[in-house]
Protein backbone atom coordinates (compact mmCIF):
# COMPACT_ATOMS: atom_id res chain seq x y z
CA UNK A 1 0.00 0.00 0.00
CA UNK A 2 1.18 3.45 -0.80
CA UNK A 3 0.66 6.49 1.53
CA UNK A 4 1.35 10.16 -0.21
CA UNK A 5 0.85 13.43 2.10
CA UNK A 6 -0.89 16.19 -0.48
CA UNK A 7 -1.88 19.61 0.79
CA UNK A 8 -4.08 21.78 -0.28
CA UNK A 9 -3.11 24.39 -2.96
CA UNK A 10 -0.95 22.45 -4.50
CA UNK A 11 0.33 23.85 -8.32
CA UNK A 12 -0.81 20.91 -10.19
CA UNK A 13 -2.21 17.05 -9.92
CA UNK A 14 0.16 14.83 -7.80
CA UNK A 15 -0.09 11.64 -9.80
CA UNK A 16 -0.07 8.02 -7.97
CA UNK A 17 0.42 4.82 -9.58
CA UNK A 18 -1.69 1.88 -8.43
CA UNK A 19 -0.01 -1.04 -7.58
CA UNK A 20 -0.85 -3.97 -9.78
CA UNK A 21 -1.20 -7.64 -8.14
CA UNK A 22 1.52 -10.05 -9.67
CA UNK A 23 1.38 -14.23 -9.84
CA UNK A 24 3.43 -15.72 -7.13
CA UNK A 25 5.47 -18.42 -8.00
CA UNK A 26 4.56 -20.62 -5.72
CA UNK A 27 1.11 -20.66 -6.61
CA UNK A 28 1.67 -22.14 -9.96
CA UNK A 29 2.06 -25.24 -8.48
CA UNK A 30 -1.24 -25.06 -6.28
CA UNK A 31 -3.75 -27.41 -8.46
CA UNK A 32 -3.34 -29.76 -11.75
CA UNK A 33 -5.41 -26.75 -13.81
CA UNK A 34 -2.69 -24.05 -12.58
CA UNK A 35 0.23 -26.52 -12.94
CA UNK A 36 -1.38 -27.55 -16.91
CA UNK A 37 -1.15 -23.83 -17.50
CA UNK A 38 2.19 -23.48 -17.11
CA UNK A 39 3.51 -26.37 -18.34
CA UNK A 40 6.34 -27.23 -20.71
CA UNK A 41 6.65 -23.04 -20.29
CA UNK A 42 3.31 -22.55 -21.39
CA UNK A 43 1.80 -18.67 -20.20
CA UNK A 44 -1.31 -18.59 -18.52
CA UNK A 45 -3.03 -15.06 -19.13
CA UNK A 46 -2.47 -12.69 -16.69
CA UNK A 47 -4.74 -9.35 -17.88
CA UNK A 48 -6.93 -7.91 -15.78
CA UNK A 49 -8.61 -4.59 -15.17
CA UNK A 50 -8.95 -2.31 -12.44
CA UNK A 51 -11.63 -0.86 -10.54
CA UNK A 52 -10.80 1.79 -8.23
CA UNK A 53 -13.42 2.83 -5.79
CA UNK A 54 -12.76 5.05 -2.27
CA UNK A 55 -13.60 3.43 0.97
CA UNK A 56 -17.02 2.36 1.53
CA UNK A 57 -17.25 1.78 -2.23
CA UNK A 58 -17.73 5.24 -3.04
CA UNK A 59 -16.56 6.27 -7.00
CA UNK A 60 -13.86 8.55 -7.10
CA UNK A 61 -16.00 11.46 -8.52
CA UNK A 62 -17.51 11.61 -5.13
CA UNK A 63 -14.12 13.34 -3.62
CA UNK A 64 -14.48 15.66 -6.45
CA UNK A 65 -10.78 16.39 -6.38
CA UNK A 66 -9.20 12.22 -7.22
CA UNK A 67 -9.33 11.54 -10.58
CA UNK A 68 -8.03 8.06 -12.03
CA UNK A 69 -6.71 7.66 -16.02
CA UNK A 70 -8.71 5.45 -18.37
CA UNK A 71 -6.88 2.23 -17.73
CA UNK A 72 -7.21 3.11 -13.98
CA UNK A 73 -3.47 2.83 -13.30
CA UNK A 74 -3.20 5.59 -11.70
CA UNK A 75 -4.73 8.34 -9.80
CA UNK A 76 -4.47 12.21 -9.77
CA UNK A 77 -5.01 14.34 -6.61
CA UNK A 78 -5.77 18.06 -6.55
CA UNK A 79 -7.38 19.39 -3.54
CA UNK A 80 -8.14 22.99 -3.53
CA UNK A 81 -9.92 23.89 -0.88
CA UNK A 82 -11.38 22.82 3.17
CA UNK A 83 -13.46 20.02 2.11
CA UNK A 84 -10.95 17.78 0.67
CA UNK A 85 -8.89 17.89 3.70
CA UNK A 86 -8.52 14.42 5.97
CA UNK A 87 -7.77 11.07 4.70
CA UNK A 88 -9.11 9.37 1.67
CA UNK A 89 -8.62 5.81 1.06
CA UNK A 90 -8.59 4.55 -2.42
CA UNK A 91 -9.17 0.34 -3.02
CA UNK A 92 -8.43 -1.51 -5.86
CA UNK A 93 -10.73 -4.41 -7.10
CA UNK A 94 -8.67 -6.56 -9.90
CA UNK A 95 -10.78 -8.16 -12.46
CA UNK A 96 -8.73 -10.76 -13.66
CA UNK A 97 -9.61 -13.40 -16.82
CA UNK A 98 -8.92 -16.30 -14.23
CA UNK A 99 -11.81 -14.85 -11.44
CA UNK A 100 -10.93 -14.68 -7.86
CA UNK A 101 -10.86 -11.55 -7.96
CA UNK A 102 -8.59 -9.41 -5.41
CA UNK A 103 -9.81 -6.16 -3.62
CA UNK A 104 -7.23 -4.14 -1.73
CA UNK A 105 -6.49 -0.59 -0.54
CA UNK A 106 -4.30 0.95 -2.62
CA UNK A 107 -3.09 4.23 -1.72
CA UNK A 108 -4.16 6.16 1.47
CA UNK A 109 -4.25 9.65 0.73
CA UNK A 110 -3.85 12.43 3.42
CA UNK A 111 -5.06 15.60 2.62
CA UNK A 112 -3.64 18.67 4.93
CA UNK A 113 -4.13 22.57 4.54
CA UNK A 114 -1.22 25.39 5.18
CA UNK A 115 -1.66 28.64 5.15
CA UNK A 116 0.96 30.68 3.10
CA UNK A 117 -0.76 34.27 3.51
CA UNK A 118 -3.36 35.26 4.91
CA UNK A 119 -4.10 39.11 3.03
CA UNK A 120 -4.85 42.15 4.91
CA UNK A 121 -8.31 42.83 5.72
CA UNK A 122 -10.37 45.91 4.06
CA UNK A 123 -9.43 49.19 5.81
CA UNK A 124 -12.11 49.35 8.53
CA UNK A 125 -12.90 53.47 7.57
CA UNK A 126 -14.15 51.73 4.45
CA UNK A 127 -15.03 48.33 5.57
CA UNK A 128 -19.01 47.62 6.03
CA UNK A 129 -19.85 50.88 5.38
CA UNK A 130 -18.57 52.37 8.01
CA UNK A 131 -17.31 56.04 8.14
CA UNK A 132 -14.64 56.70 10.97
CA UNK A 133 -13.99 59.99 12.71
CA UNK A 134 -12.56 61.04 15.66
CA UNK A 135 -14.25 63.49 17.63
CA UNK A 136 -12.82 64.70 21.58
CA UNK A 137 -15.75 64.11 23.82
CA UNK A 138 -17.68 62.00 21.74
CA UNK A 139 -19.64 59.08 22.09
CA UNK A 140 -17.96 55.79 22.03
CA UNK A 141 -17.61 54.09 18.15
CA UNK A 142 -18.10 50.09 18.56
CA UNK A 143 -16.91 48.63 15.60
CA UNK A 144 -17.17 44.71 15.41
CA UNK A 145 -14.55 43.13 13.79
CA UNK A 146 -16.05 39.93 13.50
CA UNK A 147 -17.30 40.78 10.09
CA UNK A 148 -14.12 41.70 8.82
CA UNK A 149 -12.66 38.89 6.91
CA UNK A 150 -8.94 37.79 6.19
CA UNK A 151 -8.61 36.05 3.09
CA UNK A 152 -6.56 32.98 3.42
CA UNK A 153 -4.37 31.61 0.65
CA UNK A 154 -4.94 28.28 -0.08
CA UNK A 155 -8.18 28.63 1.44
CA UNK A 156 -7.92 26.11 4.03
CA UNK A 157 -10.94 27.47 6.07
CA UNK A 158 -9.86 27.93 9.45
CA UNK A 159 -11.00 30.60 11.63
CA UNK A 160 -9.36 33.86 12.29
CA UNK A 161 -8.45 34.41 15.91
Amino acid sequence: MDSRTVNVGVASAVTIPIPAGTVNAASKLASQEIKACYLNSASCDHTFTNTLTLEGNKALSTSGFITANAAQTEIYAYPVGPTHVGTWKVWVAQNTVSGGDPSYLAVTIKVGCTITNVASPTAPSTAGGWTLTYNIFSDALVIDTSTILYPQTPLCGYPVT
